[in-house]
């Protein structure tokens, strides 16, 4: 930034200005300095986490459009995008879970262990073990279908659920949830690891 003259503000015929003046120039500008950072950028949404060749990539098809929503929910914000492809059935569903204040430091941890840690049963699913648990007591519902695992080497901690008709990744990174929903007719391995290609891309996005 250009350092400020104020000895030649008003022309040649005001050399120096009233020190009560100059007191006033000088707090002014020091004002604008400290609010700069309030005009940083906001963190992505949903729908600016993925690209049209992330999708290509990952799907075989770019997605065609994408639909944003947002809500509250007690001390989180939650923003979800819908990725449309051609192939309706194959789109994908981007949820991102983060505290409304940058301050909270607990509520997502929180949430995480009552809502995806607690239904982990014992299974750790990693790369080179295709099995499935046999577990059939684990709660189900929109937003884990099937038994819940813990999917090693993703994030801090990440869970995956799914059958046949419905699947989710959640994703515990730096403070937030990242949630993947994948359609398509692929098996469930296939979808799980189009979802873990989704989520490391999605993941280099949003760390700070």
């Amino acid at each position: 930034m250009r350092a400020l003259h104020v000895d030649n503000v008003g022309g040649p015929h005001s050399r120096h200005l009233h020190p009560a003046m100059t007191k006033q120039l000088l707090l002014a500008v020091a004002l604008v300095s400290v609010a700069a950072p309030a005009f940083a950028a906001q963190p992505p949404t949903a729908c600016d986490v993925l690209t049209k060749a992330d999708l290509a990539a990952a799907q075989g098809q770019d997605f065609s459009e994408t639909k944003l929503s947002t809500k509250t929910q007690g001390p989180l914000s939650v923003s979800q995008c819908f990725y449309r492809l051609p192939s309706f059935e194959k789109s994908v569903v981007v949820t991102l879970t983060r505290p409304l204040s940058a301050k909270d430091t607990s509520s997502i941890l929180e949430y995480w262990n009552a809502h995806e840690a607690a239904l982990v049963i014992a299974k750790t699913v990693d790369r080179d073990d295709d099995s499935r648990p046999h577990t059939t007591n684990n709660r189900h519902d929109e937003e884990h279908p099937g038994d819940t695992v813990r999917v090693a080497g993703l994030g801090d901690d990440a869970t995956w659920s799914g059958t046949p008709m419905a699947s989710a990744l959640h994703v515990l990174w730096h403070g937030m949830i990242v949630r993947i929903s994948v359609g398509g007719s692929a098996s469930l391995d296939q979808k799980l690891e189009t979802s873990r290609q989704l989520a490391t891309a999605i993941l280099k996005r949003v760390t700070n």
